[in-house]
Order: structure tokens, then sequence, then C-alpha cells
């Protein structure tokens, strides 16, 4: 049966946006996961704080992966935190014999937890699948400062 209707379902355009990049990959399923639930920051990072991929405003992502690399290494499993600033939730994922933390930040609320599953699994499933968490490259080549006098 063909439905009359040409709008996609809402899951479609996220499952048609792939890549085999792990942190494009990761990215477009974390901005998925945001758009679509009740979160307003999430963050894949590594346990010295230092995001992997991620979604939401970068200030946010950059205090929630400090925060969550923080909770990861005093205690490294799975848990809600409520701060002064909203409330967290901090998952623990193993990215080819490496954990990362994965967490989810929302204002006024605790983050939907169809949210953070999604991300979690999302982020599992991605990084279960061969593919290797680097951080970020470093500054290439010709944005880095000049050492030979010119």
């Amino acid at each position: 049966m063909v439905a009359s209707d040409s709008t996609p379902p809402p899951d479609s355009d996220r499952r048609r946006q792939r890549s085999s990049d792990t942190l494009t990959a990761l990215g477009l399923q974390l901005e998925a996961v945001l758009r679509d639930c009740e979160v307003a920051a999430l963050v894949v990072t590594d346990f010295d704080g230092t995001p992997v991929a991620s979604a939401g405003d970068m200030e946010e992502v950059a205090a929630l992966a400090t925060f969550a690399s923080s909770a990861v290494r005093e205690v490294p499993h799975a848990r809600s935190l409520t701060t002064t600033r909203g409330f967290v939730h901090v998952d623990v994922v193993q990215a080819r014999g490496r954990l990362v933390a994965v967490a989810a930040y929302a204002r006024f609320g605790v983050p939907s937890p169809e949210g953070v599953a999604r991300a979690v699994q999302g982020a599992t499933r991605i990084l279960r699948q061969g593919l290797s968490v680097r951080p970020p490259p470093p500054e290439s080549a010709a944005d880095a400062p000049r050492t030979d006098g010119g």
C-alpha cells in the first residue's frame, strides 16, 4: 500500500544521512537525537574530557565533556546526576578496547530516557562496527605558525 502523503517518516531523514567516517557518523547520530528528544547537548568524550563527537551549543558541549569525563573517572558506569545547571546522564561505551563516555544534558528536566538510549545505542553501534575513535586532527600545516623564519 502506498501512502498518499509524500512526507517521509521522521526517522527516514536521519537514516538517509550516513557516513563511513566515525566522527561524521557519530555527529549525525547525536544531531538526530538532539533534534528529536528533550536534550540540550550530547557528547561522546574520552576520559580526558576531549570531545570526540557532539551536538548542541559548543560551550555546553565543552562543559559536559569535562563533567562527564570527571564523573566516569570516579565511577566508570552509567548514572544520572543533578547539577546546578541542569540534569546530566553519563554512560560508558567500549570503542575498540577503549572506553569513552556518552553524556546527555538537559536544562529543565531529566534528559529524555529515549534520547539517552538512542544516543548510547547509536554510538555503541557506530563504534562497534570496527571504526576507530580518533581525536580531532591537529591544526593543518598551512594554519600552523611557521618556524623557518618565513
